[in-house]
């Protein structure tokens, strides 16, 4: 073959690579939900919910639920948005979505509480893992109304605050679905739903061995000057932007490097998609890996939980969190002075400190822990006690007429003995 003819060929070969390619990005629009949307989903009772989804620019998207029926166009990026409003309680309800010829229909949607679940490794723990795995599989499989959704983790490529949501699906608690999940989340949701007799669901938003800064927006980090956490979280963010979702999601030298556990990155790719998303209140359990810096983390956690407040539009949204156990006790703040308590201590403390809020709770974990496991197996106790929170926080008409909550303590001490007495009150809503 002549070398010009072998050139018109290739040139025609490329023209036709590109119109290919062109073709297949200008693929119709499909109408979509987002992914916390779907199947099996719980909705805040009592709370607007925005839906959201794409759909052709301009293409009227319709919604019908129980009742109600609306409509809304697609605006010119692909996106649509509709306000459902407050509803009361419910399960195994039907919604259907549509744009012209195109129907989604969304079965088994529930409306009841809906909690998220944050936090590092000891959130993360999976049921299985806990010491009472066996038991809480079999309860899973009884008849019950608690529902979980999985975020995913940092897996995709990086592109900022995430639209959207990144997540598997909701489902119906089971055996099957529960035992890869957060054994704190799945145990509180199980726990509560028996208790209030509605639908429980839970949104597990966490990941192992991540700091409280990955979890906080940039801006704040900027305004508060944590500048060492503002130059990570820009260098590890512009690095993030440029690598694939399957580079990400592969690479050891990439993983090696944490770039999840940055500021601002969980954040943006975990929690920011959930912020339309109404909740009933947040669930924390974090702080072993800000111990060697305990003295800043009392200014980070309420600044994390007046983020929350913020964002989720509710300013006195309820927050319960866990205090740390007693692994790393021995860790003293100042090696060598046996009058200095340890990091763990120092966190437990700054934890205590946030007491001072309006409408959180604490979970006391000291008792429950293991001096030699960072994440001690036995969370039904911590999820039990934070259940009980939910209840005095949030729901105290459910609470019973007697509280265990102390109203006064008195002390005296003779010898090497101490006496501790606890007056018990009739518990009182906060």
């Amino acid at each position: 073959m002549h070398w010009k003819s072998g050139k018109v060929i290739c040139a025609c070969a490329a023209v036709l690579l590109l119109l290919g390619k062109a073709s297949a990005d200008e693929a119709p629009v499909r109408l979509t939900v987002d992914k916390i949307f779907g199947p099996s989903m719980v909705l805040q009772q009592g709370r607007e919910v925005i839906l959201s989804g794409t759909a052709p620019a301009g293409k009227t998207v319709r919604v019908t639920f129980r009742s109600f029926q609306s409509q809304t166009l697609a605006d010119a990026s692909n996106r649509w948005h509709l306000k459902l409003p407050a509803m009361t309680v419910g399960d195994n309800d039907i919604m259907t979505i549509e744009c012209g010829t195109e129907r989604r229909v969304l079965p088994d949607v529930a409306v009841g509480e809906v909690w998220i679940c944050i936090g590092q490794s000891n959130m993360a723990m999976i049921l299985l893992s806990c010491s009472t795995a066996q038991q809480e599989l079999a309860a899973a499989d009884r008849p019950n109304s608690a529902r979980i959704y999985l975020v995913n983790k940092l897996d995709q490529s990086y592109s900022g605050p995430c639209v959207g949501g990144m997540g598997h699906s909701w489902q119906r608690f089971s055996s099957k679905t529960t035992k890869f999940t957060s054994a704190i989340a799945c145990i509180f949701a199980r726990k509560l739903s028996e208790t209030l007799k509605i639908p429980i669901g839970v949104i597990d938003c966490s990941f192992s061995g991540t700091q409280i800064e990955t979890w906080l927006p940039m801006d704040f980090l900027e305004k508060e000057k944590f500048t060492s956490a503002v130059e990570q979280g820009k260098r590890v963010r512009a690095e993030l932007q440029s690598v694939g979702a399957a580079e990400l999601r592969t690479s050891k030298e990439i993983r090696k490097k944490r770039p999840y556990d940055a500021p601002g990155v969980l954040y943006d790719s975990m929690l920011h998609p959930f912020f339309d998303y109404p909740v009933a209140g947040v669930l924390f359990y974090q702080g072993e890996s800000n111990a060697k810096r305990h003295a800043e983390y009392e200014k980070l956690f309420r600044g994390f939980v007046k983020t929350c407040r913020q964002k989720w539009n509710q300013p006195e949204l309820p927050f319960l969190y866990v205090q740390l156990s007693a692994f790393g006790n021995w860790k003293k703040v100042s090696p060598g002075d046996s009058t200095q308590p340890s990091q763990w201590a120092a966190i437990r403390q700054a934890q205590r400190n946030l007491l001072d809020l309006p409408r959180v709770g604490m979970v006391v974990s000291l008792d429950v822990g293991d001096t030699r496991n960072i994440h001690p197996k036995n969370k039904e106790p911590i999820a039990e006690r934070l259940k009980n929170e939910a209840l005095r926080v949030v729901y105290p008409e459910k609470l019973p007429a007697e509280s265990a909550g102390v109203a006064e303590l008195q002390s005296s001490s003779s010898g090497r003995q101490a006496r501790i007495g606890l007056r018990h009150d009739s518990c009182r809503a906060p």
